[in-house]
């Protein structure tokens, strides 16, 4: 436990970086994201999941869970307003399933905070889109 909150501080500390765009909003973030892409990054949903293309930093906060069954997601819990991940439609909730191509599901935070660490500036993620009902 100590271990992922000291990853997770590391991770709020490097995306609410000045370098990195306005502090983070924790309150009134807006989920709702537009799928039309200018330069920021490419994306593809169908419904369930949701695959997006784009450029480090990616300004978004990932923090590791457990559901029910004490399964291991790393689920995204916040983001920078202007982030290129929300650009590319990643919501907050949304739930890491690969990272270039690779299988994330039921990895521990640490292991893909390192994968995407050494992923090239251009990284794809693919996550999955807890439903609405």
């Amino acid at each position: 436990r100590t271990m992922m909150r000291t990853l997770f501080v590391l991770a709020l500390a490097l995306v609410s970086s000045s370098a990195f765009g306005p502090p983070l909003r924790h309150a009134g973030l807006t989920t709702t994201q537009s799928l039309f892409m200018i330069s920021s990054g490419f994306s593809f949903g169908d419904g369930e999941q949701v695959l997006v293309s784009v450029q480090k930093p990616l300004g978004i906060v990932l923090e590791e869970q457990e559901d029910d069954s004490s399964t291991i997601a790393v689920v995204v819990v916040d983001m920078l307003a202007d982030s290129s991940a929300g650009r590319a439609g990643v919501q907050l909730g949304d739930v890491l399933v690969a990272v270039q191509n690779a299988d994330m599901t039921h990895q521990p935070i640490e292991t893909v905070l390192g994968i995407i660490g050494q992923a090239p500036t251009v990284i794809n993620l693919r996550f999955r889109r807890p439903s609405s009902t």
